[in-house]
């Protein structure tokens, strides 16, 4: 089935894909910002949101899910209003339902998608403790 998708590419003088002709769009490829958002960033969770974030349970999200909300939270600056709040809450709904989270009333997604994302690095970063040693407490000291 991507046979007919790679030829189409080809030989489109815009190296259009098949789904791309049709629908008559078109890739645009920045140079400058290919690797904008390559670099290293730490999420902080808000004073605000301690509280929220602390009725999170991430341990049914991934890495995949975590570069959803990652890649969300870093082009969200770029949108226009309208779509940067209906593309927040598809995301959230995802990454809510994932979790098997109910945000309360009134909660912003954008806000359940920052301490999302602040967990998740938060957890990758957990240092693995070993278990204590067990000692027997009548043995000769």
């Amino acid at each position: 089935l991507g046979v007919p998708a790679i030829v189409t590419a080809m030989v489109t003088r815009r190296s259009q894909r098949l789904g791309d002709v049709a629908a008559g769009t078109v890739v645009i490829r920045d140079k400058e910002r290919v690797h904008a958002h390559d670099h290293p960033i730490e999420w902080q969770i808000p004073p605000a949101l301690r509280h929220y974030a602390g009725t999170l349970d991430t341990g049914a999200l991934g890495a995949e899910d975590y570069a959803l909300v990652r890649s969300f939270l870093l082009r969200s600056g770029g949108l226009a209003p309208a779509h940067r709040t209906r593309v927040a809450e598809e995301v959230a709904t995802a990454v809510a339902g994932r979790m098997r989270h109910t945000p309360p009333p009134g909660t912003h997604p954008e806000a359940l998608l920052l301490c999302t994302a602040a967990l998740l690095q938060q957890r990758q970063r957990a240092p693995v403790v070993a278990p204590p040693r067990l000692t027997d407490p009548f043995a000769a000291a």
